[in-house]
C-alpha cells in the first residue's frame, strides 16, 4: 500500500511540476512574441 501511495504521489507531483513549467513556457513565449511585435512596430 505505501509503495503504491508514494508512486501515486510522485506521479501527482510530476504532473503539477509539468503544468507549472508549461504555464511558465507559455507566458515566456507570449512575452517574447509581444517584445518582437513591439520592436517590429517601432
Amino acid at each position: 500500500m505505501s509503495v503504491s501511495l508514494t508512486k501515486y504521489l510522485d506521479a501527482v507531483n510530476m504532473i503539477a511540476i509539468n503544468t507549472k513549467l508549461n504555464k511558465l513556457l507559455k507566458t515566456a513565449s507570449y512575452n517574447i512574441q509581444n517584445q518582437c511585435n513591439i520592436l517590429m512596430t517601432m
